[in-house]
């Protein structure tokens, strides 16, 4: 028996919405190895307009349908029929409760629990809704076979058991949340007799989501877990409390699926793709050591017509679960020929730099591709996230080191610092290989390689931007404060002089600056005129 029985795959991501659901990408998944397809990408976003709750594909009860609901209802059944004739299983995604674009604009505005309108639990009405909109479903698109529920996120939102419902203050989310998933379970096991409806208990602490697992419901159920309590990350996966939800889980006979990245694009690097085979190898090895897990369910999105090492490595895994990592590297390498050795050495960088990247510092550098290489002139500091959300106000500091807007220490910025300057370095050594490889490749991969290239130079220059922001200002705070020796300042004024002429190589090859930038080289002139003079102006604190 295949230690994955579920091996989920998304089609497109939030950057390519490649959704054609076509025979070159449904054939491609089943040979990887695939057998369930979630229909659509599901992201907050919605790119192009993809369905992200019931409400994009049903009309509400007693309300008129419109054109774009009824379209976007067809373009789910016809990705769902393309998914069958292929044999794969299909999986709708959607929040509930749905608070519709109330959610979006109260983020944006920064307002408290206390002042959104919720769509509350407690209320019958809600079940009630989504119990019709469930059997609504099921009539209107027999093609789908299972649910993905979140309860937070995608527009979905709950009450708090501290905030101002009156209904739901005091009362535990395990005693409120469970009969809304029961009810729709039932709902959907009644025209669906042998699906699942999957629960995600996304934005819930550790402890809501360990009591949670005694009681919601088992038959036709099971959760879908990111690798830990916080955010999906391809380098910290398994974590304590996800090794104690499948523990529990498996105590009542409740299916866990464990989500994770397996392609090179991903939400850490977005836009970018990094390619590092042998990191999915090891998310795979990792989940499969779990006991109770017995699916892997795909994140961001796959574009499973174009290469890619790290969905091949996925494949090979799905295709030969015992299969060892250096096995699964050669054969990969194998189809570059001469290039091989170099082909394995970029691959080895380019995971070294993603390991070695301080992720695990604030959400706000996920999507790291998109930063900018062109900082500003005052101090770095770093803003704390944090959304109002039980795992955000408790258990996702286990993961983040900040989610708060707080004074942190010099050691928090030279710990953070020198990390990115390790990534960097290893993003060089990626950067070198690559280029070699390039050198030794047919011009058909060429193509392929210099693309990988391209995204490993991108996210070098974004990694060593940060490491020159964080010890520049760390450096000028020591400059200012070396007054009393004429020796302790020709050693800082070296020292900062060295970091702005990296900063400044770094900027040159991003090519032309921003209208409003000032760039480092400018920076690094004015320095040299007068570097005291300099640093009490330049690198302090807003």
């Amino acid at each position: 028996m295949h230690p994955f029985a579920h091996r989920i795959a998304i089609l497109g991501n939030p950057v390519t919405p490649d959704t054609r659901f076509d025979d070159s990408q449904l054939s491609r998944l089943r040979a990887l190895g695939f057998n369930t397809v979630q229909l659509n990408i599901a992201w907050g976003s919605r790119p192009p307009l993809e369905p992200l709750n019931l409400e994009d594909v049903l009309p509400l009860p007693g309300v008129a349908e419109t054109a774009a609901v009824a379209a976007c209802r067809e373009e789910l059944r016809r990705r769902a029929r393309q998914c069958r004739q292929h044999g794969l299983r299909t999986l709708f995604h959607f929040g509930a409760p749905h608070v519709g674009g109330l959610y979006r604009q109260f983020r944006e505005q920064g307002l408290e629990a206390s002042q959104r309108v919720e769509a509350c639990l407690l209320l019958p009405q809600t079940t009630r809704l989504y119990q019709a909109l469930v059997r609504q479903l099921a009539q209107a698109c027999p093609e789908i076979d299972d649910l993905l529920l979140y309860t937070y996120d995608q527009e979905a939102w709950l009450c708090s058991e501290f905030g101002a419902c009156p209904r739901c203050h005091g009362v535990p989310l395990h005693e409120r949340l469970p009969p809304f998933l029961r009810a729709l379970r039932d709902a959907w096991a009644e025209a669906r007799p042998d699906s699942m409806l999957w629960w995600e208990p996304w934005e819930l602490s550790a402890g809501e989501t360990l009591i949670m697992a005694r009681h919601v419901p088992k038959k036709n159920f099971g959760l879908m877990l990111h690798g830990n309590i916080a955010e999906v990350q391809i380098t910290h996966r398994a974590d304590t409390w996800f090794r104690n939800m499948t523990a529990l889980c498996a105590a009542r006979g409740l299916p866990v699926v464990a989500e994770t990245f397996l392609a090179s694009a991903t939400e850490e690097v977005q836009p970018l793709s990094i390619p590092c085979p042998r990191l999915v190898h090891e998310t795979l090895t990792a989940f499969q050591a779990v006991p109770g897990v017995c699916g892997i369910k795909e994140y961001f999105g796959l574009l499973p017509d174009q290469p890619d090492p790290n969905l091949a490595m996925a494949g090979l895994f799905f295709n030969d679960p015992s299969i060892t990592i250096d096995d699964a590297l050669e054969r990969l390498a194998a189809d570059y020929g001469e290039a091989r050795v170099d082909i394995l050495a970029t691959w080895h960088h380019a995971a070294a730099a993603m390991e070695m990247f301080p992720w695990d510092v604030c959400w706000k550098w996920r999507r790291l591709g998109g930063h900018s290489v062109w900082h500003g002139w005052q101090a770095y500091r770093l803003p704390g996230h944090l959304v109002d959300s039980p795992s955000w106000c408790s258990t996702r500091r286990t993961v983040f080191m900040t989610t708060e807007n707080e004074q942190l220490h010099p050691w928090f910025y030279e710990d953070v610092g020198l990390r990115c300057q390790l990534s960097a370095e290893q993003f060089d050594a990626a950067c070198l290989a690559c280029q070699h490889a390039a050198e030794r490749t047919p011009a058909a991969q060429r193509v392929q390689i210099e693309a990988w290239y391209g995204n490993l130079a991108a996210l070098r220059r974004v990694v060593r931007a940060y490491q020159c922001h964080i010890q520049e200002s760390l450096l000028a705070d020591h400059l200012r404060s070396a007054v009393s020796s004429s020796k302790a300042q020709e050693d800082w004024i070296r020292r900062l002089r060295a970091v702005l002429v990296l900063d400044a190589d770094n900027q040159a090859g991003a090519g032309p600056a921003p209208q409003k930038a000032i760039t480092a080289a400018a920076m690094l002139a004015a320095f040299d005129g007068d570097p005291l003079g300099w640093v009490q102006q330049q690198l302090r604190q807003a």
